[in-house]
């Protein structure tokens, strides 16, 4: 990693890039948008999804805090 700092930023980008298979500074959107429709219901979902579980997860929690307190 520390060699990785001395490299100049295009450099940088060009190495992370392959080593994870995507360009830095690229956001969930912009990939999303770019995948074909079937792909991009399929992301959705699966963000939908763990959006469920969370709001599900803080609402047990809220449940547990009433019960105790």
């Amino acid at each position: 990693m520390a060699i990785l700092a001395i490299l100049p930023e295009n450099a940088r980008e060009w190495y992370v890039s392959h080593l994870v298979g995507t360009k830095p500074k690229t956001n969930l959107r912009s990939l999303i948008a770019q995948a074909p429709p079937e792909e991009q219901a399929e992301v959705l979902h699966l963000i939908a999804d763990l959006f469920a579980r969370n709001q599900k997860a803080e609402s047990n929690l809220d449940t547990v805090e009433l019960a105790v307190g």
